[in-house]
């Protein structure tokens, strides 16, 4: 049965008995007072009779006017209260006998006694008419005294039979509601109070974090459902706290696993968590770490350039630094992240500490980078000494060049010399620049044009050169190929676009385009080529060289030679030849596009 319904029924029961006791203790008091009432009136009544008798033998007596005054206001008052008991409902009047009917004769008979003058004595008749009415008068004044007396005699056992009921109830009533909650404290005892000991005690085992105890209650009641509620919460717990110290010793592993400090410091900085590699630094258990602070075991709290970060770090900012710890002989390079642990409102709780020991990693990082300065040297080296071999080879043709009578051949190693100083100089530009992989290929056709202007002593002061170069880098694996190319393009125009004693323009322009692509053109206004000329079949070297160099390379050549002769070629400065292809699909859109319009 369930608790709220038993007490309910307690309640009730308590209620109706009280109730109960109360209505008959109203009745009872009610009948008492009724009675007390009736007895005064009973006594009031017996006394006003015995007055009336008293009276009467006075008069009988005396035969005084005072007397019969007396007498008949003792009446009146006697009448008075017959007729309010009369008046009194038969349920609320005792046993009152008919004393008004019985007292209304003795006016009668008072009256005619008063009427036989005592004085009268010679009439016989009269006399014993007088005393006749004097026997009949006070036998019922006897009569009605003696009645009266007998109902307060009535009404006293009746009120006194009351009183004791009302007695007994007064003890039987507290002793059955005493009795009821002698009961409900029994229940509530067994009930409540002991299975709430029970879950009392298993409450504060399981409080202690020991979550395998249980109260095993099997009463279907409130309580036992609040305490196989608590069994079903505490095997919740159970399985959770499992799972969470599972998840802990996981988590710990791999952080007592992993190469860094790992720690958690709280605002008052205070070790709060920190893994095996950590408490090997600090030489102090876990156990003896934890809630110490950071000046209690950590160097680094006496460095203020380290607390700056933590400041830093405690006011909301993230920091990442390295800081240099002394271990025995050695010194250690620590690169320290520290991240602040944020709450919802936005404040500090604490922040986690990661370091790494970077020593190893610096060192390699200086061994690499002094092997790095030695290749850039030895790059440099090779380099300076490939433009000087190419510069003695230019030398040597040059001298060779003086022995040779023939303009023709003597031109072959002319040309053959500027292309070999044309190579020797992207050798020079890379062992100049920092960067030994790439070289400034405007910086190049700037140099390269200026050199094969300064070669060509006849034209150059009748010919206009204009360089326009965008800055752009270029590997050694192309800007050789270019660079030849770019030789044998401007060289081609001081031969052939301008014979001697004509003017003219000589334009190169180095662009770089969407991507990687890069647009090398040569533009001249010279004479051109005759009108049967083809570029793809021309038996000169120069123009071979150019095709040759312009597939090393992927690149598409374009000829132009209505106004003078101009080549244009175009390549991908990371050798991918499928941008060029997609540019010339683009190119020939736009032309067909441009024909239907």
């Amino acid at each position: 049965m369930k608790l709220r319904q038993l007490f309910a029924g307690l309640v009730g029961l308590a209620a109706v008995l009280g109730v109960a006791a109360l209505a008959a203790f109203a009745l009872t008091a009610t009948k008492v007072n009724a009675l007390a009432s009736e007895q005064r009136r009973a006594q009031f009544v017996a006394r006003e009779v015995s007055a009336i008798l008293a009276l009467t033998q006075e008069y009988v007596l005396h035969a005084e006017e005072r007397a019969v005054q007396q007498w008949r206001k003792r009446f009146a008052s006697l009448n008075d209260a017959l007729t309010h008991e009369a008046s009194v409902t038969t349920d609320q009047r005792h046993a009152a006998p008919d004393l008004l009917d019985e007292a209304k004769a003795l006016p009668v008979l008072f009256d005619a006694l008063v009427a036989l003058s005592p004085a009268d004595t010679a009439d016989a008749l009269k006399v014993k008419r007088r005393e006749l009415f004097i026997d009949r008068l006070l036998s019922e004044t006897q009569a009605i005294a003696q009645d009266a007396y007998q109902w307060e005699a009535q009404v006293a056992a009746s009120r006194a039979a009351i009183e004791s009921r009302l007695i007994v109830m007064a003890i039987t009533l507290p002793a059955l509601l005493a009795l009821l909650f002698a009961g409900a404290a029994w229940l509530l005892a067994r009930r409540i109070l002991k299975p709430i000991g029970v879950l009392q005690g298993v409450t504060a085992i399981a409080a202690t974090g020991d979550f395998s105890v249980r109260c095993d209650s099997s009463v279907r009641d409130e309580v036992g459902d609040l305490a196989r509620g608590f069994d079903h919460m505490a095997n919740e717990l159970q399985i959770s706290t499992r799972a969470i110290k599972g998840a802990e010793a996981f988590l710990r592993s791999i952080t007592d696993n992993l190469p860094v400090r790992i720690a958690y410091v709280d605002r008052e900085l205070r070790y709060r968590f920190v893994n095996e590699l950590c408490c090997e630094r600090l030489g102090h258990r876990r156990e003896a770490i934890i809630g110490r602070t950071l000046a209690e075991l950590a160097s680094q709290a006496n460095d203020p350039a380290y607390m700056a970060q933590v400041t830093a770090v405690l006011g909301g900012e993230g920091r990442r630094f390295e800081f240099s710890e002394r271990v025995g002989r050695h010194a250690l390079c620590i690169e320290t992240s520290l991240v602040p642990d944020l709450a919802l409102d936005g404040t500090v709780k604490g922040f986690f500490s990661v370091g790494i020991d970077v020593t190893e990693r610096k060192e390699q990082q200086a061994r690499i980078e002094t092997a790095l300065r030695e290749k850039e040297t030895l790059l440099k080296e090779i380099h300076h000494r490939v433009k000087n071999n190419m510069q003695v080879i230019s030398s040597l043709l040059q001298l060779q060049a003086s022995y040779i009578e023939g303009a023709e051949t003597r031109e072959v190693f002319n040309e053959s010399q500027a292309r070999i100083k044309s190579m020797a100089l992207v050798h020079e530009k890379l062992y100049q620049t920092v960067d030994l992989a790439q070289v400034d290929f405007a910086d190049y056709v700037h140099s390269l044009v200026s050199m094969l202007v300064a070669s060509n002593t006849m034209q150059a002061g009748e010919v206009a050169v204009d360089v326009r170069a965008q800055s752009l880098k270029l590997d050694i694996e192309r800007a050789i190929p270019a660079g030849l190319i770019l030789n044998e393009l401007v060289s081609n125009s001081f031969k052939h676009a301008f014979p001697p004693g004509r003017a003219g323009r000589l334009e190169v322009t180095l662009t770089a385009h969407a991507g990687t692509l890069v647009m090398l053109a040569v533009r001249d206004d010279g004479v051109g080529p005759p009108e049967t000329f083809d570029p793809t079949s021309s038996p000169t070297l120069g123009l071979r060289l150019v095709h040759i160099l312009s597939g090393q390379l992927g690149a598409v050549l374009a000829f132009h030679h209505d106004k003078g002769f101009a080549c244009e070629l175009t390549f991908d400065r990371l050798g991918d030849s499928s941008r060029i292809r997609e540019r010339e699909m683009q190119d020939a859109g736009a032309s067909e596009g441009g024909m239907r319009s």
